[in-house]
């Protein structure tokens, strides 16, 4: 079973990834947070596999979340959600340590092909390629 926290600032998001998500076999939504740093606190008190994390977040930049996640709980992997289809911003959460980057605009199942370990890094999705 892979346990995953939702991180994202916009409440129907949440609602809507929790949804979408509780239909998927061996995956279950142990946690929500709409800021960074209810993502990591959450992360103390749930045991979670896999953060779902919104690029755009207040309080704090995914970059300085990604990176207190991956340093104070380095078994946990992290997913990258973002409405920002440019190539820059997937590379630069790949960079940064993400296991994957998935756009809002992508089809849900993108979502529900999470790798079979969380364990096991592989990029879920990329930016869909810009058309002229």
């Amino acid at each position: 079973m892979i346990r995953v926290l939702i991180a994202d600032d916009h409440r129907i998001v949440r609602d809507g990834v929790r949804r979408l998500l509780a239909d998927t076999r061996d995956i279950r939504v142990v946690a929500e947070a709409s800021t960074g740093n209810e993502a990591t606190a959450a992360l103390g008190r749930e045991a979670v596999d896999v953060v779902l994390l919104d690029i755009s977040m207040p309080s704090t930049s995914f970059a300085d979340t990604l990176s207190a996640i991956r340093t104070g709980h380095p078994s946990v992997r992290v997913i990258v959600m973002s409405a920002h289809a440019e190539e820059e911003y997937a590379l630069r959460a790949l960079k940064a340590g993400a296991l994957g980057y998935v756009t809002k605009e992508r089809s849900p199942d993108e979502l529900r092909r999470m790798p079979p370990s969380p364990r096991t890094p592989s990029v879920i999705s990329t930016p869909a390629p810009a058309t002229p």
